[in-house]
């Protein structure tokens, strides 16, 4: 059983961070702040709203050169809106990337 307050399967740590995405067969890239992260999902802050269910891929890029970049892919669960022009993506991680699987084009 989890000691922690939060009854989610794995605690979620609260982390500011860039991170760059691509919504599955888009062309664009777009950038957006990481605000928390989970070993099964994580919260973005974007520009755009996008609907539940579409298909993300995500390339995270620590402050700290220490830690490596993390890149997945993920699906939206929800998008709210987060103040004048920016939205909360809540994302679940479907599957992270093996650096090896990691083009220079990704996200």
């Amino acid at each position: 059983m989890n000691d922690f307050a939060e009854k989610r399967s794995f605690q979620r740590m609260g982390i500011e961070c860039t991170a760059q995405f691509r919504i599955h067969g888009a062309a664009e890239v777009a950038e957006g702040k990481v605000k928390n992260l989970s070993a099964a999902g994580l919260l973005l802050i974007a520009s755009q709203e996008i609907s539940p269910g579409t298909q993300l891929a995500i390339h995270i890029v620590p402050d700290q050169p220490i830690t490596p970049p993390l890149s997945a892919n993920a699906s939206v669960v929800r998008s709210t809106p987060a103040g004048v022009g920016d939205y909360e993506i809540a994302c679940a991680i479907d599957r992270i990337l093996p650096q090896e699987e990691v083009g220079s084009d990704f996200p």
